[in-house]
């Protein structure tokens, strides 16, 4: 949905999903922190849609 409306947006929150997951697995967190996590990443732009 993200990148139908905005290409850069979607990268962005893929990237920052990303980077988000990196840092959660260095600090050692549980498995479902990480994906909580990555999925906020994703979804952290959304509201701008709404």
């Amino acid at each position: 949905t993200l990148d139908s409306k905005d290409p850069y947006t979607a990268n962005h929150s893929e990237k920052v999903a990303r980077y988000s997951l990196i840092i959660a697995e260095e600090m050692g967190l549980s498995k479902k922190q990480k994906e909580d996590i990555y999925i906020g990443g994703l979804l952290h732009d959304i509201c701008r849609f709404i």
